[in-house]
């Protein structure tokens, strides 16, 4: 089955994200829902300031705080879709635009895909408090409607519109609440559960925590007593150089673990940490977040460590991981890229 998820855009996506801009204009198609990264073709870093700013905004007549999100299929790890959402209406948006934009890209429609993206973006409004969405639709837009319909959305006006669209127009609501439940066992099953997000200076103290639980132990049993202090300093420092490659995991919707990873000189690819919190152990979100490097860096060799005293080994041999080196506290490990891997057996 295929499996689905938001991830708030990144400069880890740049490429992809012109590339999906550029598909819409290859086949003549509208652009909704991007939060105007068409606009900013030859500035991205200056739509993500943007979207940092929408998200921040105190809400007026003029703008309104909103989030946007790319809709990624975790099988093949690419941007689908795209959902703009209004936090808050003014006047105006509750007159024309409402809360929610969406897109799918033109090469990927009519596989209904957007219901999941709805889906997904109602869940997030539920997490805003955000009861009753509001939406429209050009009637000569039946894909669109007719997923709002889908997710239980009920048509509340028709209208011709002077001022904007200069077209026939169709209004909905959509009860939040009862959409989500309504369409749980329908959509959730297609939601990928473990996600990634980029770290962020918020995430700072969760990750000492997350770290601290995943390494005091082999810390104390290597050098000693574990030393706060020292060991919180050194932290500062580790973030400071890893922050831009550096990740939160997430497990249904939840913040559950930390992961790090970057491309060296020579081509290869490190992984630098995996930490999970150990309420959400033996779940498989480690697995997953191996196999999703092994996928993404399959044309690599990706390297690893671990402590002596780390069962993890078991799991990385299990996935072609094979022992290169070690030193006085850690065992070293590589995975050899594609075109070697198919040659040799695990």
């Amino acid at each position: 089955m295929e499996k689905f998820y938001y991830e708030i855009p990144s400069i880890k996506r740049k490429n992809e994200a012109i590339e999906y801009i550029n598909e819409f204009y290859e086949y003549k198609s509208n652009i909704n829902g991007t939060g105007g990264l068409q606009r900013f073709l030859d500035n991205y870093e200056g739509w993500l300031e943007k979207l940092e700013e929408d998200y921040k905004r105190i809400p007026n007549e003029e703008k309104v705080p909103a989030r946007t999100y790319f809709l990624i299929r975790s099988n093949d790890d690419k941007i689908i879709g795209m959902i703009n959402i209004r936090l808050a209406l003014n006047e105006h948006l509750k007159k024309f635009g409402g809360n929610i934009g969406y897109s799918i890209r033109p090469t990927e429609r009519g596989k209904g895909y957007n219901k999941i993206n709805l889906y997904l973006g109602l869940k997030i409004c539920k997490e805003y408090e955000i009861e009753k969405v509001l939406m429209d639709a050009d009637k000569e837009n039946p894909a669109s409607w007719r997923t709002m319909e889908a997710l239980n959305g009920v048509n509340v006006r028709e209208y011709y519109d002077y001022e904007n669209a200069h077209c026939i127009v169709k209004d909905y609501e959509i009860n939040v609440n009862d959409s989500i439940e309504k369409n749980y066992k329908i959509y959730e099953p297609m939601i990928q559960k473990i996600a990634l997000r980029k770290y962020s200076e918020k995430d700072y103290q969760f990750v000492y925590e997350v770290k601290k639980d995943a390494y005091k132990k082999y810390v104390e049993e290597c050098w000693g007593k574990w030393n706060e202090q020292e060991q919180q300093a050194y932290f500062k420092n580790f973030i400071k150089q890893v922050k831009e490659n550096a990740y939160i995991i997430k497990y249904e919707d939840r913040n559950v673990g930390f992961y790090n990873g970057e491309l060296l000189k020579d081509g290869n690819y490190e992984i630098g940490n995996i930490c999970i919190m150990p309420e959400y152990q033996h779940k498989g979100i480690g697995t997953e977040i191996l196999n999703h490097i092994i996928k993404k860096y399959s044309n690599r060799d990706i390297e690893i460590q671990y402590f002596k005293q780390n069962p993890v080994g078991r799991l990385y041999k299990k996935l072609g991981f094979e022992e290169v080196g070690e030193t006085q506290y850690h065992y070293q490990m590589i995975r050899p890229k594609i075109d070697k891997a198919n040659t040799r057996r695990y």
